[in-house]
């Protein structure tokens, strides 16, 4: 394939070397490689030398330190210094197939009349989703890959799919967005509490799936490591499934029916987590506790977006 479309990357990053440079190593040896990176780091301590190893590959490097800290932030910051093509984001501790930018590139080609936006690839080595039954009982699951429920839940389960669809998302760790369209969209910065987002991705997919078509590609493959390094405790987890998903609902999916949807997949996730506890034992007990701070939250404080 000639290089005529241009690439750029961006990545936030926070505390996380190692992943960091997997990730990096994955990219700079991709069979498509990248015209430019951007590492917006969110974290204290960064190593520099990744830098070195991006530019004697021949790729434009850009480094911004972020100093007020949180992924929506870091990505706009990010969005600001980009005029390529496309641009991929990637969380920092993902690896890449080794055709994943080029099965991309392939598809966005094919598409003439620029109808798709988003292009979303395949995470490889998703979890076995536990309690199925139950959390579609709360509107919690589906099958469907990448579809938000009325609840305003999120599903990826692209476990068994391998022909391309259009989606109703897509994850921040493995889109792929038209550089005009990333352009006229930002995140809402308003997702980073705690200094961390949830959320911000379905959010900003979501809205540029309005206007354009959002496509999952199982030829673009992706392994994602879920570095426990760096993220914020459970506790705060369970209040931001909380908030964080009201706020996507009423700005997004503001009828009677999702209120409702919402309001009684509340008391599935309580449960839900109140049952992990068996299992992961403090885990579900911290999420659960964080889910009642939310939910006071909500009754209580909430300001609207």
């Amino acid at each position: 394939m000639k290089k005529e479309v241009r690439i750029s990357i961006i990545i936030c990053t926070r505390n996380r070397e190692k992943e960091l440079s997997e990730c990096i190593d994955s990219l700079i040896n991709q069979s498509y490689k990248p015209n430019k990176i951007i590492i917006a780091d969110n974290g204290a301590i960064f190593d520099s030398s990744l830098l070195d190893i991006i530019k004697k590959n021949e790729i434009e490097v850009l480094y911004i330190k972020n100093n007020r800290n949180g992924t929506s932030i870091a990505r706009n910051l990010s969005l600001r210094q980009v005029k390529e093509d496309i641009v991929f984001f990637f969380d920092d501790d993902v690896i890449l197939d080794h055709d994943y930018i080029k099965q991309t590139i392939k598809l966005f080609a094919e598409d003439e009349r620029k109808n798709i936006g988003i292009i979303v690839g395949k995470i490889t080595n998703l979890k076995k989703i536990r309690m199925r039954l139950l959390k579609k009982i709360f509107f919690l699951h589906s099958d469907k890959p990448y579809y938000v429920l009325p609840s305003g839940r999120n599903t990826v389960a692209t476990q068994d799919i391998n022909e391309t669809r259009e989606v109703s998302w897509a994850s921040g760790g493995a889109m792929a967005v038209r550089g005009d369209i990333a352009r006229k969209y930002t995140f809402d910065e308003s997702f980073d509490i705690f200094g961390f987002a949830l959320g911000e991705d379905l959010d900003y997919s979501f809205r540029i799936g309005k206007s354009y078509k959002i496509i999952f590609n199982p030829h673009s493959k992706i392994f994602h490591q879920n570095s426990k390094k760096s993220r914020i405790d459970e506790r705060k987890i369970g209040f931001l499934q909380v908030v964080n998903r009201y706020k996507f609902v009423i700005k997004n999916m503001n009828s009677l029916k999702n209120k409702f949807c919402f309001y009684w997949s509340l008391i599935g996730e309580l449960i839900l987590n109140l049952l992990s506890i068996i299992v992961y034992r403090k885990t579900g007990l911290e999420r659960a506790i964080g889910n009642i701070k939310g939910i006071y939250y909500l009754l209580f404080n909430f300001k609207k977006p």
